[in-house]
């Protein structure tokens, strides 16, 4: 997204998905501990990813009115338009389902051991994630009387749809353990693993290894200097007539 950005001419769009992939990426390899007193952050840092009005990433909502700057007709555009609600609604759906993990619902199993003065910094070092994405948000706030009515809708519409994902992944999750106990049988790990491929890359390397030994061996070895040798003289007593 923050290429694509660049590609339409939106220099705002560009640093908002930049803003995001830091800051909103940050949050979710620093929670390592879940619990659900920290649900407030979790929505929080939702919103921060969330593309509705006045968060820290509305301002990508311009390049949902620049589709022309890419090239393609009407019918592209188009398509450009429901990629980019796609693209959104799946990182806000991601975002949320690996921050609510194990949370809701509440994992039986999973046990946390720490020290209590690390439920006081923690939060805390979260809470600074979330607040510098929401302080960089404020600073690129567009004017709001000049935006366009799409600006207010994509929104919306990113938040309805990435919870239309969550509903259904939660819905089949029974079908993807299925599926996961199916991909574990050695039939299928041999057909999907890419383990083949890696062996045929390898065997090419080996061969191109052995070639590229007996080449240099020849022209650099001992017999290479004897032929070199005959050539130099051949050449001098060709020279000599």
């Amino acid at each position: 997204m923050v290429i694509i950005s660049a590609l339409a001419g939106q220099a705002l769009a560009c640093l908002a998905w930049s803003t995001a992939s830091l800051l909103s990426g940050g949050l979710v390899f620093s929670y390592s501990l879940r619990h659900r007193y920290l649900v407030p952050i979790i929505i929080l840092g939702a919103f921060n990813l969330s593309t509705l009005p006045f968060s820290p990433t509305w301002q990508a909502a311009a390049l949902f009115n620049s589709p022309q700057e890419l090239p393609g007709g009407n019918l592209l555009n188009f398509v450009y338009i429901v990629c980019f609600l796609l693209i959104q609604a799946m990182l806000l759906a991601g975002l949320v389902r690996c921050l609510v993990k194990d949370i809701i619902p509440p994992s039986e199993t999973m046990t946390i051991h720490v020290e209590r003065w690390v439920w006081v910094v923690y939060p805390i070092g979260l809470i600074i994630d979330v607040g510098a994405h929401l302080l960089a948000g404020w600073f690129m706030l567009p004017d709001v009387k000049g935006l366009p009515v799409i600006a207010w809708i994509v929104g919306p519409l990113t938040v309805l749809i990435s919870r239309l994902i969550l509903v259904l992944t939660l819905r089949f999750a029974g079908f993807s353990k299925d599926f996961e106990r199916l991909g574990n049988s050695t039939f299928w790990k041999r057909i999907f693993s890419n383990e083949w491929l890696y062996n045929l890359i390898w065997r090419i390397y080996q061969i191109i290894t052995r070639i590229l030994t007996i080449s240099s061996t020849v022209l650099e070895g001992e017999g290479g200097i004897l032929w070199a040798l005959v050539l130099f003289a051949l050449i001098f007593v060709f020279l000599q007539r």
